[in-house]
């Protein structure tokens, strides 16, 4: 069984009241990774005020690093490359004071891993005007341990 210590998480924040992140926008919000060769995700929170409207959520990885030379800039933005994907998404998110909760099980952590230069984008489109508050928990590989 693989475990991971919750002292070697590293915890990462984010809120606002407009769209969450965008794979194609480094400057955008609800954008975490972790300076580490490989890194993994544990866990994603979030909630959700304001209108009782909802919106698909999607977890993503910007993978830019992977094959620049075929980011394609368009306007001065950087649009998505072939190696950005969509790793999961979830329907219906942030119907009034709603909650998100992704907890990984340690036996899904290595198809959740990462590598140096990867951004884990959380996209969500505020479909009126609710606050949100993200909270990610990332580790490094090298922590994790088989017991």
């Amino acid at each position: 069984m693989l475990v991971i210590h919750p002292s070697s998480v590293q915890t990462f924040t984010d809120s606002g009241t407009g769209d969450m992140g965008d794979v194609t926008d480094v400057d955008s919000k609800a954008r975490f990774w972790l300076d580490a060769d490989i890194w993994a995700l544990q866990y994603i929170r979030g909630g959700f005020t304001g209108t009782a409207a909802t919106a698909s959520f999607a977890i993503r990885v910007d993978s830019r690093h992977a094959l620049p030379d075929v980011t394609e800039v368009i306007g001065g933005s950087p649009k998505t490359t072939p190696f950005d994907f969509t790793l999961k998404t979830i329907e219906l998110v942030g119907s009034g004071s709603r909650m998100l909760n992704v907890r990984l099980d340690p036996e899904e952590y290595p198809s959740w891993m990462f590598r140096r230069g990867d951004v884990l984008v959380l996209e969500w489109t505020n479909p009126g005007t609710q606050h949100w508050a993200i909270e990610v928990g990332l580790f490094d590989v090298n922590d994790l341990q088989r017991v």
